[in-house]
């Protein structure tokens, strides 16, 4: 959770529903290091509802049970669809040398060419384990006939005189490959070293002399060399990997349940020299040896000591069945294919034929959604030998009717598409392709700030806004030119809320792409308010830099009040919606805000928290006729775009959004200790007045010689003097400002980069 992009407002849902001691209000503060900490957390939040739900929706549902109404299903044999003439000749698909036990169930659209001199490699492979020093099998039991542990199995390939162990059956699962090889030496006091596969599938070495360092393996004089070295070939490492083993060396070879005959030979022919001087010995857990005993029971007394003929004999009945269980896949994923390209041949004008496309989306959509009961129920359902449609293409006949030969009856296409869950131990082990494809960033330029302009300083000194001012927009005007505003048709309302010109401007778009203005909107931070007029202006920082001192001089002669403000976007946040966090000068404690101001400054800076009174006046701005086109789909999207926080749903603006009704005891609702950032209470005006003469009387006294006059010039050129002494208060921040200006600059064009 603490590592999700929404990190603050989920923790904030988990703690709601209890007790939790104030230090670990904060997400950001939680050291999972500290096993204090994590003994409070864990007493106080492992039996709520809200981290219940959370595990299960992240960890549980979303990977298993995830199901959407309609999918749409491609398979391998989509694969080879573009390989026509044209294709084949530049390139061809091909597949991994080796067994090819299960090319029955390759797709009929792929042939595979096999070479002559090549057909008997199946047999003579097999040959190799039948020779006398390949014969051996034990059984991993104890003396109760318990499965041996994971160390005792090392003791029993040690008293063998083994040192190389092959786990094609994964029955190492519980030890890492490094942690293995440390035990391993540990068992085998006379091996000077043990060679595992890191997670970056290079083989290392570790060595007994604890001073010395991991090493990979081509880095030291061993690779040449393993006589006196352990070696271990983890599951994910049975094939495709090679190494130099000792010519007489002797290895460990594991089994398991439904092991096929393909991915054993694969693992023991990491014994390059198998055929001549190397040899491997079987070993198999308590199940596998009751399996194979199973199989040959008709053969096989029950105290017949097992060799690898019967192991043999095994893998291959193993084999058999696996192609057997993944008939039905092949042949319903034939047939879908056979629908699915057919219904393209019929339907070809679907990219200019509405009828057509409809039609041919039909074909390709199938259901996924099932109830319970459909899942669960009665059994009596359809069966996957449903009538297909006449072919329009004799290959696709030829298809159809192949598959058709397939025996499948009593198996219905929802247990054929669906995942049958069974209870195996594997060791997976991603492996994956990589093309890397280098994507250089976008640099866009940033725009240069101006200075401030002549409407923002008549506002200033007036309080009466020039809304016909090219450089003064309304704030949902503002909205409509991004390009959810523009999707959503946002027009222009009469409210008195508006932005700055600058409050828009960011970086130079580019002529190819407009919109990717939307990925550099302006946080709402600083607001303009008259309570005169009662308008608001939204500014930017560099604007409202530029007007704290000036607010500073005005002293009660200051005709508006810049605001801070924050998008509420997690619980904490909340106060920032009265408006009172902070205001130059201060606001006072009296005044009031109109309701439309923030809810139309939450709508603009996209907050997503409210507190239950000031929601209910949101829901009863989105009821009726909206304004502007602000519909609750707008609203949607548009927090999408502003916070980019996945759970916006279940936050009280995504209840509005949703529609749905909410009570005040919701836990988004519901006030707990949670510190919040320290308000400042808002101070009386003629306190905060006196407060700033007697700072001006003393500043005054100390300066009186300097008669100086400070100049300010702004964007209409205009020139206003100030008396040096009462600008001393922040003489310290302006000549920070001279000497710093070009790096803040640059910092601004960063930031509007990034």
């Amino acid at each position: 959770m603490l590592a999700s992009e929404d990190a603050a407002s989920e923790y904030e849902k988990w703690i709601s529903e209890c007790n939790i001691p104030p230090h670990l209000q904060h997400w950001n503060l939680i050291n999972l290091e500290n096993e204090t900490q994590v003994r409070l957390l864990w007493r106080a939040l492992c039996r709520t509802q809200a981290v219940a739900n959370y595990y299960m929706n992240r960890s549980v549902f979303q990977p298993y049970a995830r199901q959407f109404t309609i999918k749409l299903q491609v398979s391998a044999w989509d694969i080879p669809q573009n390989s026509g003439e044209k294709f084949a000749r530049a390139a061809r698909t091909t597949g991994f040398s080796g067994t090819n036990d299960n090319k029955y169930l390759m797709p009929m659209n792929i042939e595979q060419e096999d070479l002559p001199g090549l057909l008997q490699t199946n047999a003579e492979v097999l040959s190799y384990l039948l020779q006398p020093r390949n014969r051996k099998y034990s059984v991993l039991v104890d003396h109760n006939l318990w499965r041996l542990s994971e160390h005792d199995m090392l003791k029993t390939i040690h008293d063998q005189g083994i040192r190389i162990l092959i786990d094609s059956g994964a029955y190492i699962l519980e030890t890492g490959n490094r942690d293995l090889a440390k035990l391993w030496l540990q068992v085998d006091g006379e091996a000077q070293a043990a060679v595992y596969f890191h997670s970056d599938n290079r083989a290392w070495v570790v060595y007994r002399d604890p001073a010395k360092t991991d090493t990979p393996l081509l880095a030291t004089r061993l690779a040449n060399n393993l006589e006196n070295c352990l070696v271990y070939f983890d599951e994910a490492h049975t094939r495709g990997v090679d190494l130099k083993l000792p010519e007489n060396a002797r290895a460990a070879l594991t089994l398991a349940l439904k092991q096929t005959k393909d991915n054993t030979m694969q693992a023991a022919m990491r014994l390059r020299q198998l055929r001549t001087t190397q040899s491997v010995m079987f070993f198999a857990p308590p199940e596998v040896d009751m399996s194979i005993r199973d199989v040959c029971c008709n053969r096989l007394p029950i105290n017949t000591h097992i060799e690898s003929p019967h192991v043999i004999f095994w893998l291959l009945e193993q084999t058999c069945r696996a192609n057997e269980d993944l008939q039905p896949l092949f042949q319903a994923q034939g047939n879908d294919f056979c629908r699915r390209t057919n219904a393209l041949l019929k339907y070809p004008d679907y990219l200019t034929s509405e009828n057509s496309k409809h039609n041919l989306l039909k074909r390709l959509q199938q259901p996924e959604h099932q109830t319970l009961m459909q899942m669960y129920g009665d059994t009596s359902r359809s069966s996957t030998s449903q009538g297909l449609e006449n072919m329009l293409s004799s290959r696709l006949q030829d298809f159809t009717h192949r598959l058709s030969q397939f025996d499948i009856s009593g198996i219905y296409e929802e247990d054929i598409f669906g995942e049958v869950e069974q209870e195996q131990e594997r060791e997976l082990e991603v492996q994956l392709e990589t093309q890397r494809e280098v994507e250089r960033p976008v640099h866009y330029k940033a725009l240069n700030y101006p200075g401030l302009s002549a409407a923002i300083l008549e506002f200033f000194k007036t309080g009466k806004l020039n809304t016909t001012d090219k450089e003064i927009r309304q704030a949902f005007d503002h909205i409509g030119a991004t390009e959810v505003g523009e999707k959503h048709d946002i027009k222009k309302t009469d409210s008195r809320l508006f932005v700055s010109e600058e409050f828009g401007r960011t970086i130079k778009l580019p002529r190819k792409n407009p919109t990717v203005g939307d990925r550099f909107l302006r946080p709402v931070e600083w607001v303009l308010w008259s309570p005169s007029t009662w308008t608001a202006l939204v500014i930017i920082p560099e604007e409202a830099e530029l007007l704290i001192p000036k607010l500073r001089l005005a002293r009660g002669k200051a005709k508006v009040h810049l605001i801070a403000y924050a998008a509420p976007i997690t619980r904490a946040m909340v106060p920032f919606n009265h408006l009172r966090y902070y205001s130059l000068p201060p606001i006072p404690l009296n005044a009031t805000f109109p309701a439309w101001l923030k809810v139309e400054l939450g709508i603009l800076s996209g907050r997503l928290y409210a507190d239950f009174e000031e929601w209910k006046l949101i829901c009863d701005y989105f009821k009726g006729s909206p304004k502007g086109n602000i519909s609750r789909g707008f609203l949607l999207e548009w927090l999408g775009v502003r916070c980019r926080a996945h759970d916006v749903l279940h936050t009280p603006m995504g209840y509005i959004c949703l529609d749905r009704t909410a009570a005040e005891i919701d836990p988004f609702f519901v006030q707990t200790t949670t510190v919040a950032a320290p308000t400042i209470p808002a101070v009386p005006v003629e306190d905060a007045f006196e407060e700033i003469e007697d700072e001006k009387w003393e500043e005054e006294d100390s300066d009186d010689e300097d008669g100086s006059l400070y100049v300010d010039e702004t964007k209409d050129d205009s020139f206003e003097k100030y008396d040096s002494a009462e600008e001393d208060d922040s003489s310290e921040e302006s000549d920070s400002d001279e000497e710093d200006g070009s790096d803040e600059e640059s910092d601004s064009n960063e930031e509007y980069e990034k």
